[in-house]
């Protein structure tokens, strides 16, 4: 992620001068900030019940509260707090609101800490 695989390879053998190396390379604390920030957008379980929905396919609030058993209001809610983060997108269909993931990127990290659930 920040350097691991080169820092794995300069080191395999030797662990002398590794601490300055791993310094280096921790990124500084305003992305620590900015990390921190992010991991709380996905600490909510109705955020992350709507972002595991729309990760299978997009949909309106409509069928999303139908999906997910979720009143309108608290989703609206939710997915204006989403739309503000970046993390979910809209766009017009007819009278319709269609809600999406803003990337492929969500949607591989919502795969893949399911896959490090069911691992355990």
């Amino acid at each position: 992620m920040f350097g691991r695989k080169k820092l794995r390879q300069n080191y395999e053998k030797s662990v002398e001068g590794y601490v300055d190396d791993i310094k280096w390379f921790l990124p500084n604390a305003k992305t620590f900030c900015d990390m921190a920030d992010i991991f709380a957008i996905y600490a909510d379980p109705t955020r992350l019940k709507i972002l595991t929905a729309l990760s299978l396919r997009d949909m309106c609030v409509g069928d999303l509260a139908e999906v997910l058993s979720i009143n309108q209001t608290t989703l609206s809610h939710q997915l204006r707090f989403l739309k503000n983060c970046s993390v979910v997108k809209n766009s017009r269909s007819g009278k319709s609101i269609i809600y999406s993931l803003s990337g492929s990127n969500i949607e591989n990290l919502m795969s893949d800490v399911s896959t490090m659930i069911d691992a355990n």
